[in-house]
């Protein structure tokens, strides 16, 4: 049976939320801090250790059924994953899209993946 593990979805992504947070931000306001981008990677990993240490990690800990390694990509995953990275690819070139909803495109692709993994045990 399919089930829809929004909960795993949410934590298991955490690690990405301050990346997709900072280029929404660079997207809305581009003529901002944002505009020399050599040191936005490194404070996106920064942000993102942050988020692993101080969210993800003690999110598992407490719930520990959310934990990666009791989940596998189903089929239906998969095939979220690829329909929706050709829709997201060809939004971009064939309509020349460029927006912040690009961003929040990709973020609802990597929760609907997760979200439709199959739990192992």
């Amino acid at each position: 049976s399919m089930n829809f593990n929004w909960k795993y979805a949410l934590v298991n992504n955490i690690d990405f939320y301050p990346f997709f947070i900072v280029l929404a931000l660079e997207e809305t306001y581009p003529k901002s801090i944002f505009e020399d981008s050599l040191w936005t990677l490194p404070v996106i990993f920064i942000f993102s250790l942050i988020a692993h240490f101080t969210l993800y990690r003690p999110a598992i800990k407490s719930n520990p059924s959310l934990d990666q390694n009791r989940y596998t990509s189903s089929l239906t995953s998969w095939l979220v994953t690829i329909i929706g990275g050709i829709g997201i690819i060809f939004a971009v070139f064939h309509y020349h899209f460029h927006s912040p909803l690009i961003w929040i495109a990709l973020l609802a692709l990597v929760l609907l993946r997760d979200a439709f993994a199959n739990n192992d045990l």
